[in-house]
């Protein structure tokens, strides 16, 4: 899953902030992989993308999710330093009824 971090203006000096994800109602290492390191937006650059590998275990388990914390800005100010990000269950499943149908 790919989430876009932009600043909102271009800067003419380096500006970098770091990103770490966090569990919600998606826990990793079962409905994606752990990330974070740290962004570096090159002079003039204003998007920069995280890629996070989400599990795809073929259970249905419907919509999930978990955050993306922004912290340790250099030369920038967060404006908005976390994003929920949803996972949406694309696996059909097995209906079981209690009755054998």
């Amino acid at each position: 899953m790919d989430v876009s971090v932009s600043l909102d203006q271009s800067s003419t000096l380096e500006v970098t902030v770091d990103y770490a994800t966090s569990d919600g109602t998606a826990t990793a290492p079962g409905h994606y992989t752990t990330s974070s390191g740290t962004l570096t937006f090159a002079p003039g650059e204003t998007t920069k993308t995280i890629t996070i590998p989400i599990v795809d275990d073929a259970v249905a388990s419907g919509t999930k999710a978990f955050t993306v914390d922004l912290s340790t800005q250099v030369r920038g100010v967060l404006i908005d330093n976390s994003a929920s990000v949803q996972i949406n269950d694309d696996d059909n499943g097995i209906g079981v009824y209690p009755w054998g149908k």
